[in-house]
């Protein structure tokens, strides 16, 4: 695995509420030390994303609205729309159209 991307993971993995904003701001280097560059290969980048993204673009897949999925995992639609842009940005995709089709091509959404 990509050592950047393990140590997002182990940033996103933090659990102290007082860490909140070095979380943030470490997660956002992070970012920026290694930004998406498709690879062109066919193979999804969903890879990329923290298991909360996943999990975010999975409830996102499959109908559901900002507001349920926020019910659902406990947590603000603020919080669920910050996911989604996350995830949005690391597949390279603009909108929910672009990722329901990013769905289809990789086998998320039975069609």
């Amino acid at each position: 695995m990509n050592p950047l991307i393990e140590l997002q993971s182990a940033i996103e993995s933090l659990n102290c509420q007082q860490l909140e904003v070095q979380k943030k701001d470490l997660l956002v280097l992070v970012e920026a030390l290694a930004p998406f560059t498709p690879s062109g290969n066919g193979d999804g980048h969903h890879h990329r994303l923290s298991p909360r993204e996943r999990e975010v673009m999975n409830m996102i897949l499959s109908g559901r609205r900002l507001k349920e999925i926020a019910a659902n995992l406990d947590i603000s639609v603020k919080t669920v729309t910050t996911h989604r842009s996350r995830l949005l940005r690391k597949l390279g995709i603009e909108d929910n159209l672009g990722l329901y089709r990013y769905g289809v091509r990789h086998g998320l959404i039975a069609v």
